[in-house]
């Protein structure tokens, strides 16, 4: 009777520690599809704008990140994220006015209560490329961008931050190159995590807008210091909201103007959604035209 009652002892045992486990593994399952809900999937087919499953999403996809530092000793660095399925990197955060200034010497930003870890503002689509080719000569990767064959923003006669823009010649793109650039708008709708569409109503949109950004409706119409909230499907913070931010495209109904994407610290929900196609002058050629609470994220090509 001995071994019978310990050999039920053991089973009972086992059940308990099976069903405690069970248990263990259905609240993850429950939390990752409550955690399925943050921008970057759509709730209606289950799947992001890259066509992973939601549950996927949730689990925060692993991604390849690397650190490029600016000045290690005051660890300043901008931190590159690989975005899954794509051959390019993105930075994780906008460009913040500490990093903006080290690369620069200079920071734009109007934004007087703001702090070195709040992205540079005040920064036109010219100021944008050379920013770019600035970091990419700064690192040792060859700049995607040029004028008249110079890769070197000081053979471009342009007054960054100023009245002026680039008129010695136009800006030629090396796609191959390793350096920092702008994102097209597509690879930023991709990087962005959300589906062309956006939210299927205003009330679910700014459900997810208050979690992961600064917006008309929760931001003082101030830019935040960077990374402050949630970050998206891919680990990038402040796609949305904060600062618009340049891609490299023409206005396809206007190509007198560039585009930029993702909303801002004042802008209506409906403004900070991927179809949105925010479109300026691409420099300040005029002071009556402002460039408030525009800034840049850069992303880099990835060999294959």
């Amino acid at each position: 009777m001995s071994q019978r009652f310990f050999l039920k002892i053991s089973a009972a045992l086992v059940f308990m520690l099976i069903s405690f486990l069970s248990g263990c593994t259905k609240n993850n399952m429950s939390k990752a599809r409550t955690d399925a809900e943050i921008p970057g999937v759509n709730t209606e087919s289950g799947k992001n704008s890259g066509g992973q499953d939601s549950d996927q999403i949730s689990a925060r996809l692993p991604a390849e990140k690397e650190k490029f530092y600016i000045n290690e000793s005051e660890n300043l660095f901008i931190e590159m994220i690989k975005i899954p399925g794509e051959s390019f990197a993105a930075a994780s955060t906008e460009i913040t006015q500490a990093v903006y200034e080290a690369v620069t010497g200079e920071n734009p930003s109007e934004n007087y209560n703001s702090t070195p870890q709040c992205p540079a503002d005040s920064v036109n689509w010219y100021d944008a490329v050379v920013f770019c080719n600035r970091l990419s000569l700064l690192l040792n990767r060859r700049p995607v961008y040029s004028v008249n064959g110079s890769i070197n923003p000081d053979d471009w006669e342009y007054e960054a931050h100023g009245g002026s823009s680039i008129t010695i010649g136009k800006v030629d793109f090396n796609k191959n190159a390793d350096g920092f650039r702008l994102p097209t708008e597509k690879e930023w709708i991709t990087l962005s995590g959300l589906n062309t569409r956006g939210s299927a109503d205003k009330n679910s949109l700014e459900k997810e807008l208050d979690k992961t950004a600064w917006y008309g409706k929760n931001s003082g119409s101030t830019p935040h210091e960077t990374a402050l909230k949630e970050p998206n499907c891919y680990g990038l913070y402040d796609t949305l909201g904060n600062v618009w931010e340049w891609v490299w495209d023409l206005f396809p109904s206007d190509k007198k103007y560039r585009m930029y994407k993702g909303g801002s610290c004042t802008s209506a929900p409906e403004l900070c959604t991927p179809s949105f196609q925010g479109h300026h002058y691409p420099s300040r050629y005029s002071m009556n035209y402002s460039y408030w609470w525009f800034g840049v994220r850069p992303v880099m090509n990835l060999s294959e």
